[in-house]
């Protein structure tokens, strides 16, 4: 501390050895809004605890120097095997929690501690009348008793939440409201593995809404059927698995930050594995020549080459093939990774 240079872990060296590091780059509060409570001393924050498992990559390994990589999350490491190293480390991944902490930020200490099922909640409402409002991750909107944490009321409205809500008056009647809907920095991430539960815009849609609450509203929510989550038949083509690690990699490079680690998306982003032919199709004319730019997938022309796009997209045909079959009871275990096919 006495030369403001951060005091580093040698349990946490990744440098020669790839090691979970908590929390990961999405911090241990991202961008959803905290709320504080100047009366109370307290500030109640959306916090989460999610790591991600860090390498260096081969290219500073050989040279010691970083390179910047346009297109990419510059994270300097090795963005590539990410789903290698997760995998291969997969028994000490310190599981993803979620948390909405009353914290006193003079004494550093926690006044009391609600622990979510999942890690990417909403931002924080406090009112005056002492209560603590949150949405999160599995849908529920709930309020809370802002001296204690105690679970006060819920309601479900069947999609993952990011925004705070607000509360306002008119003409005496106060009402509280929220924007449904997720999104940001956890696109990455993707799909859950279990424990840690899918969020409710997996398991039904990404509705945005906005929904105002009073005090006596009887207003429901129709519940939502659950979303299709079936996988076509994959046309394969006859590619090496070293060929297949190639798109994998290149894949967690560029797509990955989007499209969901492991091609598995987390139901923000569509789900490539659930590319119908049509798409596939397209794949080139979307990935290199942006015809989805519109619709906010820009192209990778300046960064990609078309034998990157082949080997990306029979990556992703490989990914929905493995999960194709798990689900359709063939196999107990998808194969996530070949990049061990590289190591020889």
């Amino acid at each position: 501390m006495e030369t403001g240079r951060p005091v580093e872990n040698p349990e946490l060296d990744y440098s020669e050895k790839e090691k979970w590091v908590l929390p990961g780059p999405l911090g241990g509060h991202n961008w959803q809004a905290m709320s504080v409570d100047a009366e109370a001393g307290l500030v109640f924050i959306p916090v989460q605890q999610n790591s991600l498992i860090y390498g260096l990559s081969e290219e500073f390994k050989k040279t010691g120097l970083y390179k910047h990589n346009p297109g990419r999350w510059n994270l300097g490491i090795e963005m590539g095997r990410v789903v290698q190293h997760f995998v291969s480390n997969l028994g000490t991944w310190p599981l993803p929690q979620g948390f909405l902490r009353a914290f006193n930020p003079l004494t550093g200490e926690i006044a009391w501690d609600v622990e979510i099922p999942h890690y990417w909640n909403g931002g924080i409402l406090g009112t005056a009348g002492g209560l603590v409002f949150q949405g999160d991750a599995l849908g529920m909107f709930k309020a809370y008793d802002k001296d204690s944490g105690e679970l006060l009321w819920e309601f479900n409205t069947y999609t993952s939440m990011l925004a705070p809500p607000i509360t306002y008056q008119i003409d005496g009647v106060q009402y509280v409201s929220i924007l449904t809907g997720s999104g940001g920095g956890d696109l990455f991430g993707g799909a859950p593995l279990p424990p840690v539960p899918d969020p409710a815009t997996l398991t039904y849609n990404n509705y945005g809404r906005l929904l105002v609450f009073k005090l006596g509203g009887e207003a429901e929510l129709e519940i939502p059927k659950a979303r299709d989550r079936t996988i076509p038949v994959q046309v394969m083509a006859d590619l090496s698995d070293p060929q297949i690690a190639y798109g994998e990699g290149q894949f967690h490079e560029y797509c990955a930050v989007c499209h969901g680690l492991a091609v598995r998306s987390g139901g923000t982003i569509s789900d490539l594995r659930q590319m119908n032919e049509g798409t596939h199709q397209m794949f080139d004319q979307i990935l290199l020549e942006g015809a989805y730019a519109s619709k906010g997938m820009a192209s990778f022309h300046d960064v990609l080459t078309p034998e990157d796009a082949v080997l990306i997209h029979e990556y992703i045909r490989a990914r929905a093939h493995e999960d194709r079959e798990v689900a359709l009871g063939n196999q107990e275990q998808p194969r996530f990774t070949w990049m061990d096919s590289l190591e020889d």
